[in-house]
Order: structure tokens, then C-alpha cells, then sequence
């Protein structure tokens, strides 16, 4: 989602309507952050009724996270587009165990990105850690997930190209996405243009701060 600031954004979007709906994806954040996916229920349902369309002009994907396959069952119902899918939310998300990848898929047909990260902490990986990563994002293609969400870093910050590199030729074209790692990197432009080069698929990011809401400030 594109962040404008001050007065720079198009004039089409100067409205009420546009600063309501900006911050309610912000809020977004905040709410899943404290795992109450039920508190976002009834948006759902207020932009599956047409009136996002109508009021905004375009179809926004809606990603959610889920921890268990209710959790997934509960998203495709109330017209969510995309599940991630990690254990352990308050550690900041964890790989999830193989049965719960197994009963999310059978839970939804909604696109899932699995994270990758297999313990909390810096993104800076041993040799175990990585070789880890990779089986586990082996494992989640035999099982029929969408994408993979993962970083890795050097020591200094910068993205680690070689590890990146591997994981997305791992995939095979499934989705590949650069999480909030990217949010600790020294120089996020050359970071955004390696990860460009590498051919991930999108990057996760606050702009740089703790939370959406402070990075959009």
C-alpha cells in the first residue's frame, strides 16, 4: 500500500472517505498485531458488500494472519484474499509446525504464505537455522502452500543476496516475500533494488518504525 505524505498524494484521493479507509488499514496492523481477528469481522463484511468499491474504486487484497486452521476457515468465509500463516504471533511470528500447515490447507483455498523463520530475534542465520528454512519451505510446497515469507540478513543489516537468492530459486515461482527485516536495513533503497535483482515477489514493511501507523506518521 502506497503512503503519501503531506500533500503529495493525487487530488483523487484527498477525500474523507480515502483518509477513513487509510486508517483503517493502518489499524489493521495494530488489531492483528494483538491477535483479535475477530475484531476486524465486520469490515470484512462492509468491504465484501460493495461498498469498498463503490467508495474507493478499486479492490485492495486484504492479507491476514492466521495461526491455526480455524483461524484460515474463519478468513475465507468473511472474505479475506490471502492468509499468513506462523506460530507463535507474539514472538513477532515463527515457522509454523508441519500439522498446522497441513490442517490450514485443508482448512481454506485461499492463497497461503507460510513464514519462514525459525526463531526469534535477528535475521542473521546460522548454517542450521538456514538449513532449516530451506526444508521447511521445501515442505510447504509439497503440501500445496502459495508463497514463502522470509528475510535474511548479513551481520551489518544488508540483505543477505546469496541465502535470499536460494530460497526464491527454491520456490520455483511460488510467491516470495521479504518480511520486516527489511524495516532494520541500513540503506532500504539498495536493499528494495537487491531484492528487485533477486526477483522476490514483494516486501513487507513500516516504512521503518515499529508499526504502519508510526511509519506513515
Amino acid at each position: 500500500m502506497s503512503v503519501w505524505r503531506g500533500d503529495a498524494r493525487p487530488a483523487a484521493l484527498r477525500s474523507s472517505a480515502m483518509d477513513t479507509l487509510v486508517h483503517l488499514f493502518y489499524r489493521l496492523r495494530v488489531i492483528i498485531s494483538e491477535k483479535s481477528l475477530y475484531a476486524i469481522l465486520p469490515f470484512l463484511r462492509w468491504r465484501n458488500a460493495g461498498k469498498f468499491v463503490r467508495r474507493v474504486g478499486m479492490h485492495i487484497v486484504l492479507e491476514l494472519i492466521a495461526t491455526s486452521g480455524e483461524d484460515c476457515a474463519v478468513i475465507e468465509r468473511e472474505g479475506g484474499d490471502r492468509i499468513e500463516l506462523c506460530s507463535a504471533l507474539a514472538l513477532g511470528g515463527l515457522t509454523p509446525s508441519a500439522a498446522l500447515v497441513q490442517r490450514a490447507r485443508a482448512a481454506t483455498h485461499l492463497p497461503i504464505m507460510m513464514m519462514l523463520r525459525p526463531r526469534e530475534g535477528g535475521f542473521c542465520y546460522s548454517a542450521d537455522e538456514f538449513a532449516q528454512m530451506a526444508l521447511d519451505l521445501k515442505f510447504g510446497l509439497a503440501v500445496g502452500v502459495d508463497g514463502f515469507v522470509f528475510g535474511c540478513l548479513n551481520p551489518d543489516g544488508s540483505i543477505d543476496v546469496q541465502r535470499t537468492a536460494h530460497l526464491v530459486e527454491l520456490a520455483k515461482g511460488a510467491q516470495t516475500v521479504f518480511h520486516r527485516a527489511f524495516d532494520v536495513t541500513p540503506d532500504p533503497a539498495a536493499a528494495l533494488e537487491a531484492l528487485i535483482s533477486l526477483g522476490v515477489t514483494r516486501v513487507l514493511t513500516s516504512g521503518g518504525r515499529p508499526s504502519a501507523l508510526e511509519g506513515a506518521a
